[in-house]
């Protein structure tokens, strides 16, 4: 994730096993990110550009997070 041009490393969620016993993972799966009081005073602040991107050298991707949506992630913040 990237906060006004700061990188942050996602960490996936290991306390929860999504696999079926046939071995089937979950199309659902959670990652964390660790932000600083900076780092959500930032996340907070309306305009502040927030993307997300996957950096796997088979496949990359990545996404701006539209204004709406970063004001709805900001109140979780609180």
């Amino acid at each position: 994730m990237e906060v006004a041009g700061e990188t942050l490393k996602g960490e996936p969620e290991h306390e929860v096993d999504r696999t079926t016993a046939e071995g089937k993972a979950s199309s659902v799966q959670f990652v964390h990110f660790a932000l600083t009081d900076a780092q959500a005073a930032k996340f907070k602040i309306p305009g502040t550009r927030i993307a997300f991107a996957i950096g796997h050298p088979e496949y990359g991707h990545a996404a701006v997070v539209p204004e709406r949506v970063r004001a709805a992630l900001a109140r979780d913040l609180d």
